[in-house]
């Protein structure tokens, strides 16, 4: 997992806590090796830090 979405699992509140406000187990976050795009959303929500950083190679910087 890269380096942006294990810090916005610690800032959810860590796997516990992110799992509970994702509705999935420990383990299944726990066994992640890139956050699924579908949990990419909510977790930015939850810990602020952008999508593009949590899932580079799913959602890109919009260029302005």
């Amino acid at each position: 997992m890269n380096v942006a979405a294990t810090k916005a699992i610690r800032l959810a509140g860590g796997i516990t806590k992110g799992a509970e406000a994702l509705r999935i187990s420990k383990p299944a976050v726990s066994a992640w090796r890139d956050v699924p795009p579908r949990y990419v959303v909510t977790l930015e929500r939850l810990s602020g830090i952008p999508r593009q950083k949590i899932r580079p190679d799913v959602f890109r910087e919009e260029r302005t």
